[in-house]
């Protein structure tokens, strides 16, 4: 016997009568046996070239129509406060030799790195990119935000029924109030770091050369496994303020730059930076320490 087509195989079940009836596919009618479908032709003729398909129909082309936007409301600062604006700051600019990620330099930076496979540790930081929720929590939102692309669990409660990091949810090896007061230093932020789970490698500038500091960007940066937080001197950047902490990842080996993804989004964007500027942001002595900074790996 013929093997049936596989499209006329299909079974109805009738609800009315409970019993199994076979129903043909094509007419939708109850019958004994299967119904052939209508003969189709699924194969050209070797002699015969395919129909052609005008390009205006196997494709649609849509062209983004212009917008008008209805009249927005600009912030006003509070009346309170009539001085607030002179005061207070909304974000500060780049100087010139670090490159904004959104730039069309930076744009390029980006995609060439990440076709040279140079930006794995990008992905799984992006899609946990915290704000550091006080201005001297640099340390903390860094390691708020490598804790969650790691994907630790932190065993605890964040909200509701959720178990999540932020920078209030670390155990701490340093009274809140003084870190705080002065901010997290080499040596506490390692603290921290092993006492929320994770494996720390600490690398200060006086013990690390620069070619050490290299080969370890090319490992975090083609690896979403191990990741790096540097920390160094804002001013040594051409920056405003001084000690920061902050994630990097993204490597562009032609232009020996990477991605430092700023947990400061209130001040500055993130940015390509080049390596030896980062690597000589180290040097400087921490005040609190009296120790150069340096840089971590973690996983």
């Amino acid at each position: 016997m013929n093997a049936l087509p596989q499209s006329a195989s299909i079974l109805a079940t009738s609800a009315e009568s409970g019993a199994g009836v076979e129903q043909n596919p094509y007419t939708g009618s109850n019958s004994s046996n299967f119904l052939s479908p209508p003969s189709v032709t699924t194969s050209f003729n070797t002699e015969q070239a395919p129909p052609h398909i005008p390009s205006s129909q196997s494709s649609t082309h849509v062209h983004p129509q212009p917008l008008v936007f209805p009249p927005s409301i600009s912030p006003q600062p509070s009346p309170l406060e009539p001085d607030l604006l002179s005061r207070t700051f909304y974000r500060r600019a780049l100087p010139p030799n670090l490159i904004s990620f959104t730039s069309t330099h930076g744009k390029r930076l980006f995609r060439e790195a990440l076709l040279d496979g140079r930006g794995e540790s990008y992905f799984s930081l992006v899609g946990n990119f915290t704000s550091q929720s006080h201005p001297a929590l640099c340390g903390l939102g860094s390691l708020a935000m490598v804790l969650n692309a790691l994907e630790v669990d932190p065993k605890r409660r964040w909200k509701g029924v959720w178990r999540w990091w932020s920078d209030e949810m670390l155990n701490l090896c340093t009274p809140l109030s003084k870190i705080q007061r002065r901010g997290v230093t080499f040596r506490d932020f390692e603290c921290i770091a092993k006492r929320n789970g994770l494996t720390v490698i600490p690398r200060r500038y006086d013990n690390t050369t620069y070619i050490e500091f290299l080969q370890d960007i090319e490992l975090t940066s083609t690896s979403p496994d191990v990741l790096m937080v540097a920390s160094f001197s804002r001013k040594a950047m051409g920056c405003t303020g001084d000690g920061h902490f902050s994630p990097v990842c993204a490597y562009h080996r032609g232009e020996d730059r990477v991605l430092v993804l700023d947990v400061a989004r209130f001040k500055y964007p993130s940015y390509f930076a080049s390596t030896r500027e980062l690597y000589e942001a180290m040097k400087p002595i921490d005040k609190e320490t009296n120790l150069p900074r340096g840089y971590f790996l973690l996983r």
